[in-house]
C-alpha cells in the first residue's frame, strides 16, 4: 500500500535472515514511522521501565547526539550493523528533518561514527536562498503621458535548498493602462528543483489618468 516494492518480510521480529529491503525503502519506512506520533515517541525514548521487567535501554547510542531522535538499530551476522536514523537541525529559520540509513557496518561504534559524519555533511549542504524581497522590482510600466510605476514583490519569499538545487524565475506582468497603487499586476513564479513558488506583484505607485486636456492634445498617442 505504501509502495515498498523492494521489501520482503518473512517474520515480525526482524531476526529472520530472509528479511530483505533497500536503502530507499527503509528511508520511506522511516518517514512513515515518524509520521505516527506514537511510533515517533517510542523510537526517541532512551530508556523505559517496564513493571516486573526493569529498565530497558534503547540500543541506538546516537540518541541525543547531533539532533538524532530515532529510529531503529539492527544487527545480524548476515546484515552486519545497521541503523535507520532521523535527525533534526536548524538552518536559518528552518527546522530540517533528515531520515537516512546505514547498512552493513562492521560494528555499531564504527557505524555510528560514519553516521555522525554523514549528518555533518548533510547539514552543510542545506542553505536558505532569498527568492524575493518585499518591494523588490521585477517589472516596470511606462505610459505615453510619462507616468511610470514599478511592479514589486508583495511579500518576502525564501526557500531552503540542498546543495546546488537549480532555481529559475518567470515574470508575468499584466498590461495596465490605469491602476491604483498596490493593484496586483502579475506574479513572479520560481521553480526550485521540483517545487513551485509564486510571489504576487503589485504596483508600488498608481498609474493615473492624464486628464482631458492631455487626451485632446495627444489623440495619436492614445490610438497607438
Amino acid at each position: 500500500a505504501n509502495g515498498l516494492d523492494h521489501t520482503t518480510l518473512l517474520d515480525s521480529s526482524g531476526m529472520n535472515p530472509g528479511n530483505r529491503s533497500t536503502a530507499t525503502d527503509l528511508v520511506a519506512l522511516g518517514k512513515l514511522a515518524l509520521a505516527n506520533p506514537v511510533v515517533a515517541g517510542i523510537v526517541s525514548t532512551k530508556s523505559v521501565t517496564i513493571p516486573y521487567v526493569g529498565v530497558i535501554k534503547n540500543s541506538n547510542k546516537l540518541l541525543g547526539h547531533d539532533g538524532v531522535d530515532g529510529i531503529k538499530t539492527g544487527t545480524l551476522d548476515e546484515a552486519g550493523a545497521c541503523l535507520l536514523f532521523s535527525t533534526k537541525f536548524t538552518v536559518g529559520s528552518y527546522t530540517v528533518t533528515v531520515v537516512g540509513v546505514a547498512l552493513g557496518g562492521v560494528d555499531h561504534p564504527s557505524l555510528d561514527a560514519a553516521v555522525r559524519s554523514l549528518i555533518a555533511t548533510a547539514k552543510e549542504g542545506f542553505h536558505s536562498v532569498t527568492l524575493a524581497k518585499k518591494g523588490q522590482s521585477f517589472a516596470s510600466y511606462s505610459t505615453p503621458w510619462n507616468s511610470k510605476a514599478q511592479a514589486v514583490a508583495a511579500a518576502n519569499r525564501s526557500v531552503l535548498v540542498w546543495a546546488n538545487t537549480p532555481i529559475t524565475a518567470r515574470v508575468t506582468a499584466t498590461p495596465v493602462a490605469l491602476a491604483h497603487a498596490s493593484a496586483q499586476v502579475g506574479s513572479v513564479d520560481f521553480t526550485v528543483g521540483k517545487t513551485k513558488v509564486s510571489v504576487p506583484l503589485k504596483l508600488e505607485r498608481g498609474i493615473d489618468d492624464p486628464g482631458v486636456l492631455w487626451r485632446l492634445s495627444n489623440p495619436m498617442l492614445l490610438l497607438g
